[in-house]
């Protein structure tokens, strides 16, 4: 409590009381409470800029990184000019807001009054690592109920209780890396406890993708540092995952899906397990990208052109679900075109490019994470995603050790 309160003290003697207690219960809710993240993401947006404005004139044209993330908005918004379902086009671009406002009001924030990242961050893991908790406590809670069985309690969707099991796996890693790139400080027992939970809840998502995410980190933190809590870690993670899939039949069920998946090319339109979904989605996503080069369906028709592709393929699962292109590359593809394709690779790579100069190695895990788990879920298209992007954007903007690159 002591530490949390510290924490807050730090945040408002920078920012003052009623922005830093937006950017306190920001980056702590977002993973347990994400239904109260839009309104405060607008909020912060308003009070930096209020705060700040008189501070020296925007930095518009100086910093690329906070720049391509508003281009990325903005080439949504040029695309309601070649759409018909202006009810849907506005809806996405309510979700998408966030990653043009946010990065907008960065830049009335002067360098010098850019800090306080680093106690952003330290909320994000506690926030992380308080959802784990309460996702575990309630394992047995719901089993006691009679809600679904262990193997669906464990490695199902059922575990993650805030949050889509891909988002929250994400949530995890991105609060993971900055534990082991040294972008929050914990030290000893307590640092090695933290990163332990963290570990603990990527793996009983039962994300794939998180799992991927997870080894690929403790991976490069080991190369980094060749020795340290990460080599214990990921030795650790290996033996859990080695010895749960040989005991659990749910999970090598859930493995072999994957990699049948992966190894056969042919699509399967009765098929409803998230891999074949995936395949076929890919598959009615080329399809709309293909038909509408080079300008895309349009920000509010591309769902309906969609529907259209998979109703025509007999994908009627799909169709009955409303499921997108499952890939945030192809629907980005689908909706813009080539203007959409370069929009997205300008929102990961040039702020990519301004991290990997500052040597900001937990930002440019964050970026990489984003990238893998958007080859495989169209993360931009829900809040969940959009938010967690625009808080990033600002977190990793507010730490000392980056603002070297944009001064």
């Amino acid at each position: 409590m002591d530490a949390g309160v510290g924490v807050y003290k730090d945040l408002r003697a920078a920012h003052g009381t009623w922005l830093a207690a937006c950017l306190a219960l920001l980056s702590l809710l977002l993973p347990i409470a994400p239904v109260a993240v839009p309104p405060l993401l607008i909020l912060t947006a308003v009070l930096l800029v209020v705060r700040y404005r008189t501070e020296g004139s925007p930095r518009w044209f100086r910093e690329p990184a906070m720049l391509a993330p508003i281009l990325f908005f903005l080439v949504y918004v040029i695309g309601l000019a070649w759409t018909e379902d202006f009810g849907y086009a506005f809806f996405d671009l309510e979700i998408k807001l966030p990653i043009g406002l946010l990065p907008m009001a960065i830049l009335f924030v002067p360098t010098r009054a850019r800090v306080g990242g680093e106690r952003m961050m330290a909320l994000f893991i506690a926030g992380n690592v308080i959802a784990v908790g309460a996702c575990v406590v309630m394992v047995p809670v719901h089993l006691l109920m009679g809600r679904g069985v262990l193997a669906s309690q464990l490695f199902g969707s059922d575990f993650s209780l805030f949050l889509h099991p891909s988002y929250f796996a994400l949530y995890l890693s991105i609060a993971l890396s900055a534990l082991l790139f040294g972008s929050v400080r914990v030290s000893g027992i307590p640092g090695a406890a933290l990163s332990l939970v963290l570990v603990m809840g990527i793996v009983l998502t039962g994300s794939k993708a998180g799992w991927i995410c997870l080894v690929l980190l403790l991976a490069a933190t080991v190369v980094q540092h060749r020795r340290g809590p990460a080599l214990w870690l990921l030795t650790g993670a290996v033996v859990v995952a080695s010895v749960t899939a040989a005991l659990s039949a749910n999970l090598r069920e859930r493995l072999q899906e994957a990699w049948h998946a992966m190894n056969d090319d042919s699509l399967h339109p009765e098929a409803t397990t998230s891999s074949e979904v995936r395949k076929m989605a890919w598959y009615s996503a080329k399809e709309v990208a293909a038909q509408d080069w080079p300008w895309g369906a349009g920000t509010g028709d591309v769902k309906n052109e969609l529907m259209e592709r998979h109703a025509a393929n007999g994908f009627s699962h799909l169709v009955q679900e409303r499921i997108n292109a499952h890939q945030q590359y192809l629907q980005t593809a689908a909706t813009l075109g080539l203007p959409g394709v370069l929009s997205i690779a300008a929102l990961l790579l040039v702020p990519l490019w301004s991290a990997w100069r500052s040597r900001q190695w937990a930002a440019v895990a964050f970026l990489l994470l984003s990238a893998l788990n958007w080859a495989v879920e169209s993360m931009l298209e829900v809040k969940a995603g959009t938010d967690i992007h625009a808080w990033a954007l600002l977190t990793f903007a507010f730490m000392r050790n980056v603002r070297t690159s944009t001064a």
